[in-house]
């Protein structure tokens, strides 16, 4: 009996996640990818069959809708961030897979790609660049960084932990210059020019853990060996939070506009003091000031509460036009929800100036006749005729 009902919500489920897919026609995809549609599609609502069975067990109404705002709008007057963990970017070496992805969420106006829980193995060789280079082959132009804990074993292309930032051809002609932390805790990149600069983090934060619990290959237990070598004895988790405090001070001291989005694994106004922490440094919640609550909907499928969050200064969160939750599922079939946000591009980003620069050149003579030429130009100015002869040389 139960098998019957095991297969009936099953197929359901199918029906349900063939319902939710995105239709091709509605889909602006590179032609590359049109003969593989039909498998990616078939692979994709494999995922969310499985990702909805772990919904369904704890269902939320909010699951399957978008929270605040949805992508609907667009303009070509905004920066759209989109930020989440996609519990591993690289599902058994499906590169493919991974750039689908991709052109989905830039067809949909995604101009920065936040992504945690990356699961790339940096220091294999070469495997980072060929994610690169899968990337630049949907977005010729972007750019993407893929950061981990450094002294991994080499012989796997999976890592747990990890973050990645990327970015599109319009952030390209802002782009300034990119950083990561030495532990592989979070990456950055900085955008703008002149006074208005723009430097965008994404974090992962690890969950609680021990000696007896974590594994030796866990982003806890590589991090607490990295710590025990600086001579540093506290939990990884709270470690990371004194050192993103300690960076973060004097860059928004000096007026740098900061955008930090990241899995916390943490709730806001929890006993651990996240919020309280970046609220002393000027940063605000992003979805708790877009939707005057301290209830947010969860971004976890095995939990209860918002553990992924955006962050920002005063000057970005009073420029944000549109934010909100996506559904489970919307790009990465993730047991993370995602969140975007869009920014007036013109607020956000000083428009470049054209400035006509005026030059004192040299002036060239020669006694050679060849090499002399004169020039004349007849300009009026107030009804008399003035002359004017330059000596050029050829």
């Amino acid at each position: 009996m139960s098998r019957k009902r095991s297969k009936g919500k099953v197929s359901c489920i199918l029906r349900e996640a063939r319902r939710r897919a995105l239709p091709s026609h509605d889909r602006n995809l590179t032609n590359q990818f049109q003969s593989e549609l039909p498998s990616l599609e078939t692979k994709k609502m494999k995922k969310r069959v499985q990702l909805q069975t772990t919904l369904n067990e704890q269902k939320s109404v909010y699951d399957d809708t978008w929270v605040g705002d949805n992508m609907d709008r667009s303009s070509d007057k905004i920066i759209r961030f989109w930020y989440q963990n996609c519990n591993g970017l690289i599902h058994k070496n499906d590169i493919r897979g991974f750039q689908f992805e991709i052109a989905t969420m830039a067809d949909a106006g995604v101009n920065y790609f936040s992504l945690t829980e990356t699961c790339i193995n940096v220091n294999k060789p070469g495997y980072s660049k060929k994610l690169q280079d899968a990337f630049n082959q949907i977005i010729p132009t972007g750019q993407m960084s893929f950061v981990n804990s450094p002294s991994y074993p080499k012989r796997s292309n999976y890592q747990p932990g990890g973050v990645s930032g990327g970015f599109d051809s319009v952030l390209r002609t802002r782009f300034l210059k990119e950083g990561r932390d030495e532990m592989g805790r979070w990456t950055w990149q900085e955008f703008g020019q002149n006074s208005l600069v723009t430097r965008v983090y994404t974090l992962y934060r690890v969950n609680q853990g021990s000696e007896y619990t974590s594994g030796n290959s866990t982003a806890w237990f590589q991090q607490k060996i990295l710590l025990e070598e600086k001579q540093i004895r506290n939990n990884p988790r709270t470690q990371v939070m004194t050192d993103l405090v300690n960076e973060l001070r004097p860059l928004i001291n000096k007026g740098l506009n900061v955008l930090l989005m990241g899995d916390f694994n943490e709730s806001v106004h929890s006993k651990e003091g996240m919020s309280e922490k970046l609220t002393e440094l000027g940063l605000f919640n992003v979805m708790e000031e877009r939707l005057q609550s301290t209830d947010l909907p969860r971004t976890h499928s095995r939990g209860s509460k918002a553990i992924d969050h955006i962050w920002a200064t005063k000057y970005i969160l009073d420029n944000i036009k549109y934010a909100g939750y996506s559904p489970f599922g919307k790009f990465y079939d993730s047991d993370h929800r995602g969140i975007f946000i869009d920014i007036d591009e013109k607020l956000l980003f000083n428009e470049f100036e054209s400035k006509i620069i005026y030059q004192e050149f040299r002036r060239l003579k020669s006694s050679v006749p060849k090499r002399v030429k004169n020039t004349w130009k007849h300009w009026n100015m107030n009804g008399s005729n003035i002359k004017l002869m330059k000596n050029m040389k050829d």
